[in-house]
């Protein structure tokens, strides 16, 4: 069964524009997690999907540069941009992966994904890990019934919303962390976000960098 991760990148964020490609590491942010997403024995591919947006060009010629797929589609129907770029390849299952979380751990993403497939779910996600660490596995036929059916402007922003809000529709996973981290954030929403972040990582990593980038 194949297994792809769609990463949902832009350049518009109302809080941080062109957060994406802030620098981290002394490289992108989206390149630094690519290189963790990438690490995952679980995946059999990863593309990013942007907008058709004129804004979201830069984001389009950094993935050709570095030789990941890219997919370009609506700017606000989110679900339809996923669902459409999932359309291409036809997998069995879709990982959805933000491109604000630049730290996320492989491991607990490659257990998620194989949560979800031991249970046979149709929806699965992750709770009480850090806020950073987000991963949703979901069936193609899942995230083809929220493409047909959800149609609130909730429902079509939000990739899993209408999944989320309709439990008895979907068998639902979850891997639950083994204490509640998720007042822990790693994510970048704000530039306060990013300032923590970038002090963070310059406090605990002062050297091999491209080792703890692989390991994590």
């Amino acid at each position: 069964m194949s297994v792809i991760a769609i990463l949902q990148a832009r350049m518009s964020s109302v809080r941080l524009p062109g957060k994406v490609l802030m620098p981290l590491f002394g490289m992108p942010m989206l390149l630094v997690m690519l290189d963790r997403v990438l690490a995952s024995k679980r995946l059999d591919k990863v593309i990013v999907a942007t907008s058709t947006d004129k804004t979201d060009n830069v984001i389009f010629d950094f993935c050709i540069k570095n030789g990941i797929g890219c997919f370009r589609g609506s700017l606000t129907d989110v679900l339809d941009r996923y669902y459409q770029a999932a359309m291409v390849f036809i997998p069995h299952h879709v990982v959805r992966l933000t491109a604000d979380c630049p730290l996320i751990n492989t491991e607990i993403m490659d257990r998620t994904i194989e949560k979800h497939l031991d249970g046979g779910f149709d929806f699965t996600a992750n709770f009480g890990f850090p806020d950073g660490y987000d991963v949703e596995v979901m069936t193609l036929e899942a995230l083809s019934r929220a493409w047909r059916e959800a149609s609130i402007p909730e429902e079509r922003e939000h990739v899993t919303s209408y999944i989320r809000n309709n439990p008895d529709k979907f068998r639902i996973g979850r891997l639950e962390n083994s204490q509640n981290m998720s007042h822990v954030k790693i994510s970048v929403d704000t530039q306060e976000d990013y300032q923590r972040l970038k002090a963070l990582v310059e406090i605990l990593l002062p050297s091999s960098i491209s080792i703890w980038l692989k390991t994590q």
